[in-house]
Formats: C-alpha cells, structure tokens, sequence
C-alpha cells in the first residue's frame, strides 16, 4: 500500500486495548472508489480495459461505489443500462469488502449457473488481478475447503456466491453484506420459501452496519423490481453541463416538452438524418445546441449526482449508454434503427441501452376517434375490390358467436404493413354445420383484384375454436384435406405465450388444433396502432383502413375496448389483458387472429413485388457465360 495512504498509530485506549500498539498500523479510512484506484486490477479478458482500475474513466461511477460504505445509507440501487460497468462497480464493492473492511458476504445472482460462471470466469481472476485481494483470499481452492467455487474465506469473513432460484445457497450464515445483481431476473417466490431478496436481506439482520446493493437492468413497466426499488430511493440522475450554454441536465434519449394544451411531447434529444445514424448527435434539451461526441465526453467528467426524492436510507442512481465512454452514439442511433418498429428489439434497446423500463402497451391509449381519422380512401366498390397496390398478401380470420360469424381480411406489405380490407358480421345458427359451408362458399372464395393486375386469394384462413370446437376442428379438416390452407385456431391467454404453435393434443382422425398467445399479439397490435406517418424520420403508419362506410359504426371501439391491467399472481406482478364491463372486442379478436395467420405464412415480399410487377431478376449464370463470351 503506498506511503500516502497509510495512516499513523493511533494511541488511544480503545486502540492499545485492541492491540494496534503492538506494531501493527490503523488501516486508512477509504472510499470504495479510493480503495478500487489504489488496489484493483480489472484482469484480461473481463472487461474493456484490462490492468489497473481507473475511477476516473468513468466517473459517474464514484458516487454509487462509495454510497455503500456511507454509514447512513442501508441500501444502494443500481437500475443501470448495459455497457455502463454495473458488474465492475459490484465486483469493487464486494473487493473493498474483502480487504479493507472484512465483512462476511453474499453475491446472488439469478440461479446458481450463473452464481458458478461469475465466480469462476469474473471474481476469481479479478482476485488473481489484484495482489490486495489475492494475498486475503489465494489463487486456488484450498484442500480443507475454506476456498471452493461458491464459498471464499478471508481475514473478518467470507463470500458466499447463491443462486436467487437455491433456497439453500440463500439460507446461509449471517451476512453483513449483500450483493444482488440482475434482480430482474430473479423468481417472485422460489418454493415455499417465498422472495429471495427478503431472503437474502434476512440474512443481514443481525448487523447494526449492514449494506444491502441491488442492481439489474430494467425490464417491463410496471412488473421492474429494480425499478420499484428505485421509485422507493432518492431517486439520483448524474447531471452533465451543456457545452454551449452550462445548463445542467441529465442525458437522456427523449425528453418531455409541454404541448401548449396541458399535455406534453416527446422530444428527441439523439438526432441524426434518417439512414444516416454515423451522424447521430446530441443536443441541449435548454439551448438545442448539438455536442460533438468529444463534448459529450467532456461534459460527462464534469457531471454530477442529483437526487429527486428524499432520502429515506436507500440510495438511488440511474444510469444509461448516454454516458458511457465505450458506446458512440452513432452505434445507438443504428441500433435505434435496426429495433423500431419491432417490439422484441425496441424493448432489448430501451432495457439494455437506455436503462429504462419498456412500456410495452404504450399504445394503448390510441382513441377510436384517432384511429377513425386515419381512414383511407380504399375499399369494396360496384366494380369489386382492388386493394392497394402495396398489399402482396391477404389472410383472413373468423370469430365464431352463438349466432354470427364475424370475419375480418387483412392485407399485408412490406415490414408486415398491415391494411384491413373487409369486415363482415354474418347472422347465422353456427350450431348448424351448414352455417360452415355456407361461409365457405359465400366469404371464402371472395378474391380482391390487385392493380398490378391479377387478383389475390386468402393465404390463410383462421377460424376461432374457442366456441364449438368439434365443429370448427371438424370443418378444418376436411377443407385440409382438399389442400386448403384453413386452421382451427384457439387463444391462449397469458403474457410470454407464442403467437403461433400446433398444440400438443392429439385428435381422431389427423385433426390439428393451433393455439394463439393472444395476449402479446393485442400487445403488438396495440404497438402498432400507436404509430403514425412522420415525414421527419420516415416513419409510416402501421395499420391502415379502408373508408369509414365500408366498417361497422362501433369497428374502433371494438379495437381499442381492452385495457392491460397488473397483477399479482403467486406473488408476481402479470399483465393481463381486460375487457370493460358492457364492451366488445371482437373487431380486437378477429385481428388479432389474422396477425397469427400471418404467423404461419413465410412470405418474400420483394420477390412477390417483383413477380407481380414483371420485374426480371438478372439470371447470374447468364451474365457470367457473356462475361467468357467470344467477340
């Protein structure tokens, strides 16, 4: 340890009583950070850059390390993006814990796999790394056992690595410090046992002094646990000067800009030239000002903390990609690029990029008026249909009631664009198996002329089994038994169910039933019905209808009548989905079930555009042979 930092003798009672008069030196008083500058080596192969840690490198990093050895903070939140060092901020807290205020610990991680790769792939050649820690803990595991792959012992304590889905790797001795990293990630209840982070914070209740850190990306509203513990904080967002103007500001990818009539804007702050994300810039939320990427880095190293709520004992800090020295921005707004518009890959973006919870119905609150304005003039004419030029495909889908069928056909482009070209309610007794031939032959055959010329025919015909489906597996059948393509199709409820898969069952005489998890495709829909025509970015409207005469007069109702409500289940926050009391969702359901057809289609729309438009794609064997050509 260098001369600077050790501290002199100290010659009180309480220090001869306990003996640092016999030759030994009072340790220094050090924040993690200090201790992490002065002691830990970040070892090759684990991180970005390896050799001798530098606070300095990211300095936001600073304050959330030395909060955990504040005495009047109990417990430190860490709701941080990827590509940030959250683990290299755990790894030097659990470090200072190990060799400059020895305390027993546990580090839990989702289950104890990943409790056995991160002892053996990060914390053993960080201890290896670091001559601080590996003269405490040694480089191998020890014959006796006090050194194994999940148990490490060391002068004042040791560290024990549990796995959030092991109610025994959890029920271990008292900790004094706890670690908890991807609690997102974590069971709601594991057994009988109930929540692993009460259990692991059981574990502490016998210190006056306990540190208790938790620490994960976000995941989805209103199901986060780091994200409630973090509205539980003082909430802290690291703030860094405007360039231009001084004005401090947290980095943000978007933020809120009143509107003028009491409501409020989203305002991007990242902006660049659409398909030109090498150009992606910052810009001041007060002057507008655009940064340069070595601006941005500058105004970091002269950041800030700022709490936005009272102190209560746990400290907050929020972090995202915006600051950090190893991502440009030009590599976010390609990302950006490549995610929007797909719900999977804009949730992955907002959770492990922005650090930000994903909303994922935030499109739910798409009025029918709003939707109704958003009418086109297409539609079923004297003459016939001809769809719009755009549609390559066509599916349709048939929900089944005691007495009607209600039958939607969707169209469908490039990206999955999505046109509604027809809505029928037909009134008949679907307890008859006549009802089925006759939609056979009067809706079934129905053909829409396409202005390329030709006409297109429904690829894929869904039909609700939820009702009478004996009668609807029955009738499927022997349609696939002539070579069409029909399904008998069910939805499933719950969220993180597929969209589209064969069940399981096994049913007389070959028949299949397919099931739907309707939740995510109303979530998707509703994604998508948020989205509008936006010249600035390129941007175009997802789902398209035809005029307002050719729908029914409560069609949009019908589309936006359920609502996600939270809830618990086994002790788990779970999004369902909920129709109002006197609504009807039908118009919801018949769509959602054509977004399951389409599920089932593999379909090439630039081949298909080519083809239709009698474009010909140069035959490469043919221009190689007039390459060799004789002259």
């Amino acid at each position: 340890m260098s001369a600077e930092l050790t501290a002199k003798p100290s010659s009180t009672p309480i220090a001869s009583a306990c003996g640092w008069v016999l030759g030994f030196e009072m340790p220094p008083t050090l924040s993690v950070s200090q201790w992490a500058d002065a002691e830990r080596h970040v070892a090759a192969g684990t991180g970005p850059e390896p050799g001798r840690w530098r606070t300095d490198r990211a300095p936001f990093q600073r304050e959330p390390m030395d909060a955990a050895c504040e005495v009047h903070v109990e417990v430190v939140v860490l709701e941080w993006s990827s590509q940030t060092g959250k683990t290299e901020v755990l790894m030097n807290i659990s470090g200072y814990f190990v060799a400059q205020d020895p305390a027993p610990q546990m580090f839990v991680m989702p289950d104890l796999g990943l409790a056995d790769s991160f002892s053996r792939s990060r914390f053993q050649p960080t201890v290896e790394a670091s001559p601080a820690l590996l003269e405490r803990i040694g480089a191998q595991m020890t014959r006796d056992g006090s050194n194994t792959l999940l148990e490490k012992s060391y002068p004042g304590g040791d560290i024990v690595f549990s796995g959030a889905n092991s109610p025994a790797s959890l029920a271990s001795r008292p900790r004094r410090v706890v670690i908890l990293d991807e609690i997102d990630k974590y069971k709601s209840n594991i057994g009988k046992d109930g929540s692993p982070i009460k259990q692991a914070f059981q574990r502490t209740q016998n210190f006056w002094n306990r540190k208790k850190v938790i620490a994960s990306t976000p995941t989805i509203e209103g199901l986060s646990e780091i994200d409630e513990w973090f509205k539980k904080s003082d909430q802290r967002y690291f703030e860094v000067p405007c360039p231009h103007c001084g004005t401090y500001q947290d980095l943000c990818w978007e933020s809120d800009k009143p509107d003028g009539n009491g409501g409020v804007d989203k305002v991007r702050r990242v902006v660049w030239p659409k398909g030109q994300p090498e150009k992606a810039e910052y810009t001041c939320r007060d002057c507008g000002c655009p940064w340069s990427e070595h601006e941005r880095h500058l105004a970091v190293r002269a950041g800030r903390w700022r709490a936005r709520a009272n102190f209560t004992g746990i400290a907050g800090f929020h972090m995202n990609a915006l600051y950090s020295p190893w991502v440009g921005l030009s590599e976010l707004a390609k990302e950006w690029e490549d995610a929007e518009g797909k719900p999977t890959e804009e949730q992955a973006f907002v959770n492990l990029k922005l650090g930000l919870c994903y909303n994922p119905t935030r499109g739910a609150t798409t009025t029918a008026d709003e939707l109704a304005k958003r009418c086109e003039d297409y539609g079923p004419t004297e003459a016939g249909y001809t769809v719009p030029k755009e549609v390559l495909a066509v599916t349709c889908f048939v929900d089944v009631q005691r007495d009607r069928f209600e039958v939607m056909f969707v169209g469908w482009g490039h990206n999955d664009e999505k046109w509604v070209l027809l809505y029928l309610v037909l009134y008949r007794d679907t307890s008859d198996p006549q009802s089925f031939e006759d939609l056979d032959a009067e809706v079934f055959s129905l053909t829409f002329a396409h202005p390329l010329g030709g006409v297109l025919r429904p690829e894929a015909i869904g039909i609700d089994a939820g009702y009478l489906q004996t009668m609807v597996m029955d009738f499927v059948r022997s349609r696939r038994a002539a070579f069409r393509n029909f399904y008998a199709v069910k939805g499933t409820p719950g969220h993180g169910k597929p969209l589209w898969r064969e069940s399981d069952d096994k049913f007389k005489l070959g028949a299949k039933l397919h099931l739907s998890g309707v939740d995510d495709g109303k979530t998707q829909l509703y994604q998508e019905l948020s989205v509008r025509d936006d010249p600035a970015t390129g941007k175009r409207v997802r789902v398209r209808f035809p005029g307002k005469q050719h729908l029914p007069d409560d069609f949009f109702e019908q589309l936006v009548s359920e609502r996600v409500k939270i809830e618990m289940k086994a002790g788990k926050p779970v999004p369902s989905w909920h129709l109002p009391s006197g609504k009807r969702n039908e118009v919801l359901d018949t769509f959602v079930g054509n977004i399951a057809m389409r599920s089932s289609l593999s379909i090439d729309y630039e081949a298909r555009r080519r083809n239709m438009s009698g474009e010909k794609r140069s035959n490469g064997y043919a221009d190689l042979a007039a390459a060799f050509e004789r002259r």
